[in-house]
């Protein structure tokens, strides 16, 4: 398993933020923070639209399910 305590990412739904990536309908990650700023700022993106998320865990391939396996 991978752990990153540091790392900091945007998940989002705000689809006309510059930079972003797509990864479900209406679901996008990233994106240029300045750019976001601003969309908070005039209004056209709301708090409740983001998600910081701070840390991640990531597992390689088949590890999750041996783990979940015992």
């Amino acid at each position: 398993m991978n752990v990153d305590e540091n790392s900091i990412k945007l998940v989002h739904s705000v689809s006309s933020l510059p930079g972003a990536i797509k990864v479900a309908p209406g679901l996008f990650i990233g994106g240029d923070q300045e750019q976001l700023r601003r969309l908070l700022q005039n209004g056209k993106a709301k708090p409740e639209d983001i998600l910081v998320v701070v840390g991640y865990s990531s597992w390689g391939r088949g590890q999750l399910y041996q783990e979940w396996r015992r």
